[in-house]
């Protein structure tokens, strides 16, 4: 037992493999996958370009706007 039940509850979780918890996820997640972009090797990290997806279900998006809000 991982506890991940109660970890979910209140806390921001990193899971670097998500696909392997499968049903484990809360349904209420906010995902972030962060990738390179294509082509970018990676050897110059000061010129790599890096992009985030972020899927969450509907009830994010009031969060999400006042987050960019504040941040701009």
């Amino acid at each position: 037992q991982l506890g991940l039940d109660d970890a979910f509850i209140d806390a921001v979780c990193l899971i670097e493999w998500p696909d392997r918890l499968k049903k484990l996820l809360p349904k209420t997640n906010l995902s972030i996958h962060l990738y390179m972009a294509d082509g970018d090797d990676g050897d110059d990290s000061s010129s790599s370009i890096r992009f985030a997806d972020i899927t969450a279900p509907p009830h994010w998006a009031a969060r999400m706007a006042a987050i960019i809000a504040k941040t701009g």
